[in-house]
């Protein structure tokens, strides 16, 4: 056996490379925060759209609602309101 045969043959019956486990760790709360953060992204404007669409422009539900463009557009001009 030369020297490359040796040294090939040692790699071949080496270990893999060891797991990562921190990454195991983590990774269900990494995976949990990503999809919290994009949940509150994506369904608190809607329902914020489907709240003033319900109460209408004075704050009461008595009044008719607006059309749904309208009132996402409302949304996006003056979202602390």
């Amino acid at each position: 056996m030369t020297g490359d045969d040796a040294l090939k043959a040692k790699v071949a019956t080496a270990d893999p490379a060891p797991k990562n486990t921190i990454w195991k760790a983590i990774k269900p709360f990494v995976n949990g925060g990503a999809s919290g953060m994009l949940a509150t992204c994506v369904i608190q404007p809607v329902d914020m759209v489907k709240v003033r669409l319900q109460l209408g422009a004075t704050g009461s539900p008595v009044r008719r609602p607006r059309p749904l463009p309208p009132a996402c557009f409302s949304v996006l001009r003056s979202p602390s309101r």
